[in-house]
């Protein structure tokens, strides 16, 4: 019987995050591990992709490593911005993959653009992990583009981001 209910609670949290709805993600997030500290505020704000409106979460984030705060463009979440616009954004594929895309402020090419750090190929880049306290996990793959046909579009390796985050819901 406890495997059944196990199974069953694993299979509704499934569900629920590949849902028609990511409603639980509008709100404040925190992440913590170590000496780093990612805050993350979202917001919904639909959008059109390919003719079909989607359900798209949006905002900015702060980074503090060391006590030191590297990046805050929380404020961002304010704004009314094109969705590619914003330092965060996650949306329901129609495939049902969640895609999650950061900006890394802390990486940047130059002709002045901050690296893009998504979800890994093939694969959910959110996982919602518990209801109560909402807790979810975000995977994260950095572009490692080491050559174009313009070198100053060539972005530095890596990540100032971790690739794997555990964040827990601190308000609506």
């Amino acid at each position: 019987m406890k495997k059944v209910l196990i199974l069953t609670t694993i299979l509704l949290l499934s569900l629920d995050s590949f849902g028609q709805s990511l409603e639980y993600l509008a709100g404040e997030w925190r992440y913590s591990s170590n000496d780093t500290i990612i805050e993350i505020s979202l917001k919904n704000q639909n959008f059109l992709y390919y003719g079909n409106t989607i359900e798209c979460f949006v905002g900015g984030y702060l980074l503090k490593k060391n006590g030191f705060i590297l990046v805050n463009n929380k404020s961002f979440v304010n704004l009314n911005l094109e969705v590619d616009q914003y330092p965060i954004y996650i949306f329901l594929y129609p495939d049902n993959n969640i895609a999650v895309r950061f900006k890394d402020y802390q990486k940047q090419n130059q002709a002045g653009e901050f690296k893009s750090i998504h979800e890994p190929s093939n694969s959910t880049g959110l996982v919602l992990i518990s209801t109560s306290p909402y807790r979810i996990k975000i995977s994260l793959q950095p572009d490692n583009r080491e050559f174009w046909a313009f070198p100053d579009e060539v972005f530095p390796k890596g990540t100032s981001l971790p690739t794997e985050m555990i964040f827990t819901k601190v308000s609506e």
